[in-house]
């Protein structure tokens, strides 16, 4: 595996990162509305940041998952609410579907994709029935990708019954999709494992941007922070959990850069995802207790902004089944999947 990252990419994740700290402050957060940040959407697509991972024959960029990924842990520190994750990943489903003219919409700031890959839907005598609950940016998407039958779905968001809105524990818009379609209003594609593996690699590395800035934000207030006289970061009790801390996240950070990296170079990437995922969801349970426990009272307030951070991790660690669900599906990967098609892709 090679960990290094071109000076192409780097110069990207440092434009974005550059986007969202001009683009957003604790202030602005502290007051959201629970909508799109429209201002800060607008100019992810005129940077190209929306476009990056869709094929340059949609009018994207073409450029690596692992690009996108890095990309989206500088969002992860932001903690913004844009769909960037939702539409660069549907996006290169949609481009695909006769929903592909709103592609152009989406790259141009106007418009963004959904996308769930939770069960709830099934086919019944040549029609989609079912709901799918906590689905983001539902409510305002052009298009939403969901699962069916072992397969993705296109779904025009006018050809939905019903969109109920909804709103996940960080404050992020959501919604509950109730679709009741007879095949020829929605278009049945392959990739689902692909865009699973992409999915959840990708949520990984928002979570880790998630956790490297509450670690951050938690290491200065404990080293400005006095109790009895001394800062509190130089107690042993609060330096053995941040460090602690730290391991959580560099690990987490290991697994998500094999994942992407596997991805990229077109080998199997199932059980390297899946792993990425659990490492997210295990780090962020222990990091962000420890950032709210080490902040004491100031954990609890509201107006702080040390709480965001542990409300977005807790909402990614459940948005794509946990800890315990994806660990389940690791064990039967190891036992079904021939050790030697493993060491023939290595």
């Amino acid at each position: 595996m090679d960990y290094s990252v071109c000076e192409d990419t780097q110069a990207i994740v440092d434009l974005s990162r550059k986007i969202f700290a001009d683009a957003v402050d604790d202030a602005a957060l502290t007051q959201h509305d629970g909508q799109i940040d429209q201002t800060l959407w607008q100019t992810c697509a005129d940077a190209g940041l929306i476009g990056l991972h869709m094929p340059e024959s949609a009018g994207g960029l073409g450029l690596s998952f692992e690009t996108l990924c890095r990309v989206l842990e500088q969002l992860g520190r932001i903690n913004a609410p844009i769909p960037l994750l939702q539409s660069a990943l549907a996006g290169t489903v949609v481009a695909k579907s006769r929903c592909c003219g709103s592609v152009d919409s989406v790259l141009a700031g106007d418009a963004c994709f959904a996308l769930s890959l939770s069960d709830g839907l099934t086919v019944a005598d040549g029609r989609v029935l079912g709901v799918v609950d906590a689905v983001a940016y539902a409510d305002t998407a052009a298009a939403i990708v969901l699962r069916c039958a072992q397969q993705l779905i296109v779904v025009d968001r006018a050809n939905c019954n019903l969109i109920e809105p909804q709103k996940l524990s960080s404050g992020l818009p959501a919604a509950q999709v109730e679709l009741d379609l007879t095949f020829d209003q929605v278009d049945f594609l392959e990739g689902l494992a692909e865009l699973e593996s992409k999915l959840k690699t990708a949520t990984a590395w928002l979570m880790l941007g998630v956790l490297s800035e509450a670690l951050a934000r938690t290491a200065s207030y404990t080293a400005e922070r006095k109790q009895f006289a001394k800062p509190l970061a130089t107690f042993q009790a609060v330096a053995h959990r941040a460090a602690n801390g730290y391991i959580d996240v560099e690990c987490l950070r290991g697994v998500a850069e094999q994942a992407a990296w596997r991805i990229d170079e077109g080998k199997l990437s199932s059980l390297e995802a899946n792993m990425a995922y659990w490492w997210a969801c295990e780090a962020a349970h222990r990091t962000v207790h420890t950032t709210q426990h080490l902040h004491g009272g100031m954990g609890a307030d509201l107006t702080y902004p040390i709480h965001r951070f542990f409300l977005r991790a807790k909402e990614l660690e459940f948005s794509l089944g946990g800890a315990e669900h994806t660990l389940a599906i690791v064990g039967r990967e190891l036992v079904t999947q021939a050790p030697a098609e493993r060491r023939l892709q290595c």
